[in-house]
C-alpha cells in the first residue's frame, strides 16, 4: 500500500488563511442556513455569498464551472418534474437550484482553500468522532485509488479489443469488471485495517496539525453567524 497521498497545491488567499476550524464551523452554519432558505430572493443572495467567498478564496473559474454543471446535472430530475407537477413548481425549482449552487459552492470553498487534511483535523477538533473522521478520511484517501484502478481496468479490457456497445456482451463484461474493482476494493480494505492494528490503532483520532486562533478568524466566524441569521430573518419576514 502506497502511503505518498499528494493533495493539490492551495492558492493564497484571505480564506485559505483563516483557521481551519473557524472555517469549517462558519461554512457549517452557513450551509445549515441556505438548506433552510424558502425564497428566490434569499437563494439568489445565499448563493452570492458563495460566489463572493469563492472569490475570495481565489477558486479558478474553470473549477466553479465544472462543479456547478455537476450539480446542475444531478439536480435537474428535479428542476424539470416540478414545473410539471406542481402549482408554484417554477418557483421552487428555481429556488431549489439557486440553493443547491450556493450550498456546492460553500463545499467548494472548503475543498479548494485548505488541505482536505486540515480540514479533517478541524472537525476532530471541533468534537466530531474520531472514527467517523477517520472513515471519511479514509474514503477520501481511496476513493482516487479505486477510481485510477478501474481506470487500469479499462485499459486492460481495451487491450483485449473490448469495445463497448449496447448489447448483453457489454453489461456482463461492465458488470464483471465492477465485481473486480469490488473485490481488490475489499481485499485492499483487509489489508489497511491489519495495517492498522499492527501499528496500534485504537480509534482515537491524532493528529500534529497547527491550529492557532488569531481575531481575524473569530471575526470571520461572527460574520458567518451574522449572515445566516439575517439570511433566514429576511426569508421569513418576505
Amino acid at each position: 500500500m502506497s502511503l505518498a497521498f499528494h493533495e493539490r497545491p492551495i492558492r493564497p488567499s484571505q480564506v485559505s488563511r483563516w483557521d481551519a476550524r473557524w472555517k469549517l464551523a462558519g461554512i457549517l452554519i452557513l450551509g445549515f442556513a441556505f438548506a433552510s432558505l424558502e425564497r428566490i430572493e434569499t437563494s439568489g443572495a445565499a448563493l452570492g455569498i458563495a460566489v463572493v467567498l469563492l472569490i475570495l478564496g481565489r477558486v479558478s473559474v474553470y473549477c466553479i464551472a465544472v462543479r456547478a454543471g455537476l450539480i446542475l446535472f444531478a439536480t435537474s430530475p428535479a428542476l424539470i418534474l416540478l414545473p410539471l407537477t406542481s402549482p408554484n413548481g417554477t418557483q421552487l425549482a428555481i429556488t431549489l437550484g439557486l440553493r443547491a449552487l450556493a450550498i456546492g459552492g460553500l463545499g467548494l470553498v472548503l475543498l479548494r482553500t485548505d488541505f482536505v487534511s486540515h480540514t479533517f483535523a478541524a472537525a476532530a477538533r471541533l468534537g466530531m468522532p474520531g472514527v467517523l473522521v477517520q472513515i471519511a478520511q479514509l474514503a477520501h484517501r481511496y476513493a482516487a485509488l479505486f477510481q485510477k484502478e478501474f481506470t487500469y481496468i479499462q485499459v486492460a479490457l481495451r487491450l483485449r479489443g473490448f469495445a463497448p456497445r449496447t448489447d448483453a456482451h457489454t453489461f456482463r463484461t461492465t458488470g464483471q469488471a465492477l465485481g473486480t474493482l469490488f473485490v481488490k476494493g475489499i481485499d485492499r480494505s483487509e489489508h489497511v485495517a491489519e495495517a492498522m492494528r499492527a501499528r496500534g490503532f485504537d480509534g482515537q483520532y491524532r493528529t500534529l496539525e497547527p491550529f492557532r486562533t488569531r481575531i481575524a478568524d473569530v471575526l470571520g466566524f461572527a460574520g458567518t453567524i451574522v449572515i445566516a441569521s439575517a439570511l433566514i430573518v429576511w426569508d421569513r419576514l418576505l
